[in-house]
């Protein structure tokens, strides 16, 4: 079996990073987030959202992923997971439109968060989108058409406004893009754009305190009937409707 696996990794073209021809053990694929990532605590009028949260950007609903570079180099791509752990898909990475594979810069090190998206007409686009990171075959998921859009640049000590346009200068399609707002969203997020105030408010176990998400209840509603529910088996073994 291993023999095996050391012919499909080569004929294939990558292996996992906790892969046993690299070494003992592991744990199929999760790998641990270099900075934990935090829901936003959500409200649902514009009253409550902070006056000095003045940046303004769209909550895309599409599937959250960790980009990471060492020397300039892309070298880990990694799903939101629980937001300590994700799933490695750093292989999946190069066929992601909007992910320089080499950055010109002088940062050695580099962590950008974003969200990935798609222009492809689908029924289901969040399930689409990160089903799509999901995927083993190269051929399937360069047919899903996966973009990236980042939205934040994690262990920058900069300004909000002024990381993101470094990270735009990168070689990036950011949310300050006006094309951005076009994607499916959930929501709109406000945050504080200075670094030092928002590291002195710092964070609940569970937000930051320097960021909500508004979502802001629609004015026409509807009263509708649940007639089924399908239920599924991922492939983790998860049980889900």
């Amino acid at each position: 079996m291993y023999d095996k696996l050391v012919a499909m990794e080569k004929a294939q073209g990558w292996r996992d990073h906790d892969s046993p021809t690299l070494k003992v053990g592991g744990e199929g694929g999760k790998i641990s987030h270099p900075i934990p990532l935090y829901s936003l605590r959500k409200v649902y009028d514009i009253e409550e959202v902070d006056k000095s949260f003045t940046v303004k950007t769209p909550k895309i609903d599409g599937s959250n992923l960790t980009i990471i570079y060492k020397n300039s180099k892309l070298k880990l791509a990694i799903t939101r997971g629980n937001g300590e752990k994700g799933e490695d898909v750093t292989h999946l990475a190069k066929h992601i439109s909007n992910i320089p594979k080499k950055l010109n810069t002088e940062f050695d090190y580099i962590v950008i968060n974003g969200e990935c998206v798609t222009d492809n007409e689908v029924d289901n686009y969040r399930n689409y989108v990160s089903g799509s990171l999901g995927l083993k075959s190269a051929d399937e998921f360069i047919e899903r058409n996966i973009k990236f859009i980042a939205h934040d640049w994690l262990n920058a000590e900069l300004d909000y406004t002024t990381r993101m346009r470094i990270v735009k200068n990168m070689g990036f399609f950011t949310v300050f893009d006006n094309k951005a707002w076009d994607y499916p969203k959930d929501g709109v997020v406000y945050r504080l754009d200075s670094f030092v105030k928002s590291k002195n408010l710092g964070y609940t176990s569970k937000y930051p305190r320097f960021a909500v998400a508004l979502k802001e209840r629609e004015l026409d509603t509807a009263i509708t009937t649940l007639q089924d529910v399908i239920w599924t088996i991922g492939r983790t073994g998860t049980v889900n409707p």
